[in-house]
């Protein structure tokens, strides 16, 4: 990754818009320096939030980024142009937060707005990345392949964030490595592992309980004579097949067979009797059921024959009825003619008195027409020339009113030119009066926005103080921290010292015993006249008894090697108290230097040295809250002192144009005066010649004298209509009245004509009189229903005799008989049957569920087999995975493959460290043998002291050693993700402060370091205050801060 540009706007200290450009430094190393707070650890912050919405330290959010210098119009964002494998990208991000809104409020002041958080990715192509800001955050990680936690940990070390790595615990390494080395992988093949045991495990229950269920679910024959036995059986709880029961499973079912064979030939005979009788007794029913119905059939011919009379007089009423209907139509053409004749009668006296009424009316409207005429004549001769007169001034007046809208223009003209003088004088005043505080505020805010520069350095003053108490506090932490282990040291001492003398005595004692013994087994090979091998003697008077206790040689050298290693340990013990007591030297030292430099003496022998360091610091505490006050009070008055300086020019400007146009404005007063003046007079004289007051008036009358001639045409015209439309109606009615006289003659005719052909239809039909007619009269569907009546009775009496015919050839005249005898002995039989049934249902089923349950047993056991060996498997699997074997250390598969990378990390760490120390120290990752056996652990780091040629706790580094090894554990890990994590390539590491823990000498070393770990694919920037670094790296970029905010130039 190379970052190519980074613009700041309205970022924490910097107000404007800054544009730092990092391609002159790209392989290279630079320095960020500055004053303390001018801005350095900003532009971190900067980078990590475009990429990641969050601060380099993830101390502060981006709310709180807006700048406290920034003008209210300046917009806060970062943007952050970069590389990626070789593909450019641009991110642009602002946070939230409230700016000062363009409008004002009712009260005239600027509210407070809120921007919203918004981000913009710009990808390869020139194109914009579509999406919600989420989805852009990630795919900015997806990109860049880290997240900011991991950035913060291998990229951008902040602040306060540098030996976080280094001091990390187990645990937490553990979930840094995972996913800078993807081996969540693993994890999750640790989990499915075990999940799948677990699996295997409950299938394996499954397995036995399903067992055990079939083995119950076996039914005993009946008589079956190893009851007992079998209940033994069943109380296994392996699913191991003995022979016995093989053998009894195996006779269960045999035994089974054979009893459903025998229930079946039984229940063969059973229904083959119930067969035969159910014939038999089929057969004597049905002849039962016609001898039945026979003698019904018979009973109903009886009663259909006692209907008879009654039907025949029905068939009377229908043939009368039939006559009837032949004369009715003519019956009803006479009756609807003669209903006609009365209508048309009716219809002639109704149009006769209309005619009466309509004629009368005429004769008394044709008067009335007569007079409206005439008087609507007199009228019209008055008003004519009374309209002609109006219409002549309405000219007249439409001038005066032309002069009379003039007239109060120019009056309102007049009113608003005054009202603009009046204001313009009051501004002019307020302005003026505006100028003369501007100009007391000036003088006083220049006094204090001179002492900016003092103030802010005696600040900064005081903030390197206070730093150098808090070191100095930590320092002495660390050495009471030293002491408190010095009644350790002298205890192991003593312990290996006695120890020592143990096992020096030891040897000694074994030392005699093995030479005493090596004299008797001498003298016990002696022989007479044969010289000793000691002294050369042929003679052996007294020869060494051989001692009951002996040593051996390998004994010997065991006692030896005890006595050796008691007293390298003693000899450790005594070198690490040396290397200890100079440690503690060198701290008071130190603190004795530091603590003169801050103005105190002899204090560190002091029983009350802590509260004495406490004091020190709050009170360097209350001195720098108090010359920031200072510094931000000549800060804002520096503020005001712009805006005052910049807003004086602009009222003074203001009060000149106020009198220009004042002057404007009375130059136009005096026109429209004399132009309303010359209006007045011309209106008067018009007003003399006119009768109405003004043109409205004039239209009124107008319009009232044409509507009243108006009003008497319409009156004439309307008379003149009405008398028109009674003499059309009259006529009307005339023809009406002649064509209903013509039509009644008519209808008279016909109607005699229809009588006569009705009575002789009549007669024809067999009635003399029209009673008879009438009575003999039927409705259509009454009579139809009477004929299907007579019908239905007929062919019912044809059916019935059919069926009589039909049961008598069956059965003849046999009478009949009961049945119940038959029924009896078929229901016994059956019963029998029945029992037989499920006699043999039972055995059948007993039989099949036996041989089921066999196979299902046998099916079983081969599963259970199969499914115990890939558990077998997945067990050794699982534990091995999840570090659950016989062993003391925890170590899942994970951490053991995080291990490797961890390994490789710490050699490639080892090669720059050993460098910066001189070959004095050494990281290396905590043996097996010596990780705690509980929690996680297998990922602990400790550090190898050459000089002490002992290994210990990383945490027990001093200062300046732990940024040495935490520097050389940032770029090992950035050398193993390169090389083992293919798709992530940083190619930049940021250090944030750490320098100053350092000597010259050990600073000088690190700095080289750093530049030669430096190349094409490698930028290295460092973040320091630390004055000696400005000389010794060649690309600066400086940072100042003053009243306007902060600065950023490079210095090459």
């Amino acid at each position: 990754m190379k970052i190519n540009r980074l613009i700041l706007s309205a970022f924490g200290s910097f107000s404007g818009e800054e544009i730092i450009d990092f391609r002159g430094v790209q392989g290279e190393l630079f320095l960020i320096s500055g004053d303390t707070g001018a801005g350095k650890t900003t532009i971190l912050d900067a980078i990590s939030y475009a990429l990641f919405e969050e601060t380099s330290g993830r101390v502060r959010d981006g709310g709180m980024m807006r700048s406290q210098y920034a003008d209210a119009d300046t917009p806060t964002y970062v943007k952050l142009e970069f590389e990626y494998r070789g593909e450019a990208y641009v991110i642009k991000r602002n946070p939230t937060y409230k700016r000062q809104s363009k409008r004002r409020n009712q009260d005239g002041n600027y509210a407070l707005t809120e921007e919203k958080a918004g981000v913009e990715l710009q990808l390869p192509d020139g194109t914009m990345y579509r999406g919600k800001k989420q989805e852009i955050n990630r795919k900015i990680i997806e990109i860049i392949g880290i997240t900011a936690k991991q950035f913060s940990s291998i990229v951008m070390i902040a602040q306060g964030k540098f030996t976080q790595l280094l001091f990390a615990s187990s645990k937490e390494r553990k979930e840094i490595f995972k996913e800078l080395f993807d081996t969540e992988i693993y994890a999750r093949i640790q989990d499915q592992l075990q999940e799948q045991a677990k699996i295997s495990t409950e299938k394996l229950k499954k397995y036995s309980m399903h067992y055990q269920a079939y083995m119950r679910g076996i039914l005993l024959p009946d008589g079956y004579e190893r009851v007992s036995e079998w209940e033994s059986v069943l109380q296994y709880e392996t699913m191991d097949r003995t022979e016995l029961v093989e053998k009894m499973l195996e006779e269960i079912c045999q035994q089974s067979g054979q009893q459903a064979k025998k229930d079946r030939e039984v229940q063969e005979a059973a229904k083959e009797q119930v067969a035969q009788m159910k014939v038999k007794l089929s057969q004597a029913e049905q002849e039962l059921k016609w001898i039945t119905q026979r003698d019904a059939l018979q009973e109903q011919l009886k009663q259909l024959e006692l209907q008879r009379a009654q039907e025949n007089e029905k068939l009377l009423r229908i043939r009368t009825a039939e006559k009837a209907g032949q004369v009715e139509p003519d019956y009803h053409a006479w009756k609807i003619k003669q209903q006609e004749q009365l209508q048309c009668i009716k219809e002639l006296e109704e149009i006769g008195q209309l005619q009466v009424q309509r004629t009368q009316a005429k004769d008394r409207l044709v008067p009335a027409v007569n007079r409206l005429k005439a008087e609507g004549a007199e009228v019209a001769e008055g008003l004519t020339p009374e309209i002609r007169q109006l219409e002549e001034n309405l000219q007249q007046y439409e001038q005066l009113q032309v002069l009379q809208t003039g007239l109060q223009k120019d009056s309102r003209i007049m009113q608003e030119l005054q009202q603009r003088q009046e204001q313009i004088v009051e501004r002019q005043g307020e302005t003026a009066a505006r100028i003369q505080q501007l100009k007391e505020q000036q003088q006083e805010l220049s006094i204090l926005a001179n002492g900016y520069e003092a103030a802010d350095q005696m600040e900064q003053t005081a903030g390197q103080r206070l730093d150098k108490i808090r070191r100095l506090q930590e320092l002495w932490q660390s050495r009471e921290e030293e002491a408190i282990r010095e009644s350790a040291y002298q205890t192991k001492l003593a312990a290996a010292e006695a120890e020592k003398v143990k096992a020096g005595a030891c040897y000694e004692h074994a030392m005699e015993q093995y030479i005493g013994n090596q004299a008797g087994i001498l003298a016990k090979q002696l022989k007479p006249a044969c010289p000793c091998p000691v002294c050369g003697s042929v003679e052996h008077p007294h020869p060494a008894a051989e001692l009951m206790e002996s040593i051996s040689k390998e004994q010997l050298e065991s006692f030896q090697q005890a006595r050796e290693a008691a007293e390298k340990s003693y000899q450790q013990c005594a070198e690490e108290i040396h290397a200890w007591q100079q440690t503690l030297k060198l701290k008071d030292q130190q603190l004795q230097k530091d603590g003169e430099e801050l103005g105190l003496t002899d204090w560190l022998d002091k029983a009350d040295a802590g509260r004495i360091l406490e004091a020190t610091e709050k009170q360097a505490e209350q001195e720098l809250s108090a010359r920031r006050e200072a510094r931000q009070q000549t800060e804002n008055a520096g503020k005001q002192l712009v805006r005052v300086n910049r807003e004086l020019p602009e009222l003074e400007q203001q009060v000149q144009e106020y009198e220009q146009q004042g002057k404007k404005l009375e130059t136009e007063c005096q026109i429209v005066h004399d132009r309303i003046i010359q209006q007045e007079a011309q209106i008067a004289g018009m007003r003399k010649e006119l009768v109405f007051e003004d043109m409205k008036q004039a239209e009124q009358e107008l319009t009232r004298k044409k509507q009243e001639l108006k009003t008497w045409t319409e009156k004439i015209t309307a008379g003149e209509e009405s008398l028109q439309k009674l003499q059309t109606e009259i006529n009307r009615i005339l023809g009406i009245l002649e064509a209903k006289r013509t039509e009644q003659k008519r209808l008279e005719a016909e109607t005699e004509q229809r009588r006569l052909q009705y009575e002789q239809r009549r007669l024809e039909a067999g009635f003399e009189t029209e009673e008879a007619f009438l009575k003999g009269c039927m409705e259509h569907r009454v009579l139809e229903q009477l004929r299907e009546e007579h019908n239905r009775y007929e062919q019912h009496c044809k059916d019935i005799q059919k069926e009589y015919e039909i049961a008598v050839r069956e059965v003849g005249e046999k009478p009949s008989y009961e049945l119940d005898g038959m029924r009896e002995a078929l229901k016994t039989a059956e019963e029998q049957e029945q029992l037989a049934e499920v006699a043999y249902q039972k055995s059948a089923n007993r039989l099949s569920t036996n041989e089921t349950q066999v196979r299902q047993l046998r099916k079983l056991q081969e599963q259970y087999r199969k499914e115990e060996r890939e558990f077998r498997i997945y067990e050794t699997l699982s534990k091995t995975a999840n570090g659950r074997l016989n062993q003391s250390v925890k170590l899942d598969f994970q951490t053991y493959i995080q291990r490797y990378y961890f390994n490789e990390m710490i050699r490639a760490a080892n090669e720059r460290l050993v460098e910066m120390t001189g070959g004095r120290l050494y990281l290396q990752c905590r043996e097996l043998k010596n990780l705690q056996t509980q929690g996680e652990a297998g990922l602990d780091l400790d550090i190898y002291s050459a000089e002490l040629n002992q290994v210990r706790d990383v945490k027990t580094l001093s200062g300046g050693e732990s940024f040495q090894a935490a520097l050389a554990m940032a770029f090992g890990m950035a050398d193993i993700i390169e090389k083992r994590v293919g798709r992530i390539q940083m190619g930049m590491l940021f250090i944030d402060e750490g320098f100053g823990s350092l000597d010259d000498d050990a600073r000088q070393l690190a700095i080289e370091k750093l530049r030669s770990m430096t190349g094409k694919n490698q930028t290295v920037g460092i973040i320091s205050h630390v004055a000696e670094l400005r000389d010794e790296v060649e690309h600066l970029l400086y940072v100042k801060k003053d009243s306007h905010g902060s600065h950023a130039h490079w210095f090459q």
